[in-house]
């Protein structure tokens, strides 16, 4: 930022803008002023020269004024704490940011003049006792203003900033109202250094209580891993970033900081997930409350929880305020569906394969599975079961694979006979149809099956229609699998180019306002043309999305079935069938 003055201007104002969102409030977090208040400072100057310019004028117009006013506050504080035998003490004038005027005036919409702490004298003693007295002595010197009082060292801010202020009027002498800050030598060096005052650089070991400190660090890199969309991410650190926090109790006493906002499920998530998802009620300062009862600061709340609560509600996502909360909630359902599905695919593949005449015990042995992990990039048998149970794999298919393996494992174990010639690789001389070269030579009519709609590197087969040509269908496509075998004709895909192909996708989301919209915006930006769209009621609180993309091969789709399946908004995503 000091040497932003060397890059283009249109570089100038994205890195300060940058600064100011993102930099400039973790540095807040983290406790870190002295940075805060510089980097502020510079990215003003660059998205609002004439503002600065402004502000900067405005303050120095009454520079000496102020220093006067400093003066003589110091000095009769100084006195006054003399005769009341506290020395040791430490008084000085501090100078106001510039960016902060600047908001207040612009974003609070005040006069230069409404803003009361131009002038500010911080107080530095030894122990908290002697702040407390120094805050007596100054309410006794002058006026005290309603409203302008802040206790920070019996409620301390998230980033550890521990402080009193009172703003003050101090009649004909010091007409303007200033503010006094009065704090420890060791608060004040956390107040400067943040985060990195809580480093014992002698010992080389971190503050036994750091660790409690830095649980909005730690909270921020658990959504970073959770959540791989990186807007979805910046989305949620700026919403946690610019929030106010307010300070509520749990039942023993301990000081509980939440974004403005938040409600009771916010309180049980922040203390455990366990707590959040078995909580049935909540009373706040011992009265029962609805759970979106918004928290206010000095609030004592309690949760009331069950060892038979069956686990959160979908409508939690919608009384929830916190990034915590939302991210929690919805690890459950992910979870709690995961099951379900592979408990539903386990009795569909039952089925069928009961169908078949087989029990679908004697077919999951490892050795007749694994061909299908590898094929689908599966960690187990679980997740076929899932694939299954969601619609992504048709059981006919998995069974018919099942069969295969336990057949050829079969024939493996016979006493060996004469062996048969391989089959001719299919003869590809001649032009393809449409990518496709079909046994037989070319100029036959090809098309493309609209149930199963393959793209280049997909395994497939060719089905002779009576009139149309050749219909191409993916190899494990149900129709495929129970057409008339004399019926079927081997064909494969070209080698070069082949142009792009349509095919249909499933998304099953959380329900939000303008989900298609956002959806297919977010395929369209990962270079992905979106043909159609359409969604579908699913389970409460669900939507089921059905898109119809232009891709160019299999490795494409995995693509973008990979980028949805990370956004925590994503259930589940997978390639289905037309309808």
């Amino acid at each position: 930022m000091r040497t932003l003055a060397h890059q283009p201007p249109e570089r100038q104002v994205a890195i300060a803008r940058e600064t100011l969102d993102i930099y400039a409030p973790i540095a807040h977090r983290l406790g870190v002023y002295t940075i805060k208040q510089e980097i502020e400072d510079l990215a003003l100057r660059y998205i609002d020269p004439q503002g600065y310019r402004d502000v900067a004028t405005k303050v120095g117009q009454k520079r000496i004024e102020r220093e006067e006013q400093i003066k003589t506050i110091i000095a009769t504080l100084s006195d006054k704490l003399g005769e009341m035998g506290l020395h040791g003490f430490e008084i000085d004038g501090r100078p106001k940011h510039l960016y902060s005027i600047y908001r207040k005036m612009v974003i609070q919409n005040k006069t230069f003049d409404q803003i009361y702490d131009l002038i500010a004298i911080r107080v530095l003693v030894d122990s908290i006792p002697e702040c407390y007295t120094v805050l007596g002595v100054a309410h006794t010197l002058w006026t005290q203003m309603p409203g302008r009082f802040k206790d920070y060292i019996s409620t301390p801010k998230a980033n550890m900033y521990q402080s009193l202020h009172t703003t003050l009027i101090g009649g004909r002498t010091i007409p303007s109202p200033f503010e006094v800050q009065i704090r420890t030598r060791e608060m004040h060096r956390v107040a400067e250094y943040g985060i990195a005052a809580h480093w014992n650089y002698k010992e080389g070991a971190a503050d036994g209580g750091l660790d409690k400190k830095l649980y909005w660090l730690r909270q921020i890199l658990d959504w970073q891993g959770e959540t791989r969309d990186s807007r979805e991410f910046i989305d949620g650190l700026k919403t946690d970033l610019f929030s106010e926090d307010i300070f509520v109790f749990t039942p023993k006493g301990e000081i509980i900081n939440l974004q403005r906002g938040a409600t009771p499920l916010d309180f049980a998530y922040r203390i455990h997930s366990q707590v959040g998802n078995s909580c049935v009620g909540a009373r706040v300062n011992g009265k029962m409350v609805p759970l979106q009862t918004e928290l206010q600061t000095g609030d004592r709340v309690e949760v009331l929880t069950s060892a038979n609560s069956k686990g959160p509600s979908m409508d939690w996502l919608g009384v929830v305020k916190t990034q915590q909360a939302k991210t929690k909630i919805r690890q459950f359902f992910k979870k709690e569906l995961r099951g379900e599905n592979i408990q539903k695919g386990r009795d569909i593949l039952e089925h069928e394969a009961k169908r078949r005449g087989v029990k679908l015990g004697e077919l999951t042995k490892p050795e007749f599975f694994e061909p299908l992990l590898k094929k689908y990039s599966f960690p187990d048998l679980e997740a076929i079961y899932g694939a299954v149970g969601y619609g992504a794999i048709p059981s006919v298919y998995v069974i018919t694979k099942l069969l295969e393996e336990q057949n050829q494992s079969q024939e493996q174990a016979k006493p060996k006979g004469p062996t048969l010639p391989e089959p001719k690789e299919l003869d590809q001389r001649g032009k393809p149809t449409h990518g496709i070269y079909v046994e037989g030579g070319s100029g036959m009519l090809v098309r493309f099956g609209h149930c199963c709609s393959p793209v280049p590197g997909d395994e497939i087969t060719g089905y002779i229609t009576r009139g149309r040509g050749v219909t191409v269908h993916k190899a494990d496509c149900v129709n495929a699998l129970n057409a008339e075998p004399e019926r079927l004709i081997r064909v494969s895909w070209a080698d070069d180019d082949t142009g792009t192909f349509n095919t249909s996708l499933r998304v099953i989301v959380y329900e939000s306002p303008n989900i298609l919209g956002e959806i297919m915006m977010f395929i369209a930006n990962a270079g992905t043309p979106v043909v159609a769209g359409s969604q579908a009621q699913g389970r409460k609180g669900m939507r089921m999305l059905n898109l119809v993309v232009q891709v160019q091969s299999r490795d494409q789709i995995r693509l973008v079935l990979s980028r949805l399946q990370k956004r925590s908004d994503v259930l589940e995503a997978y390639r289905s069938s037309a309808r």
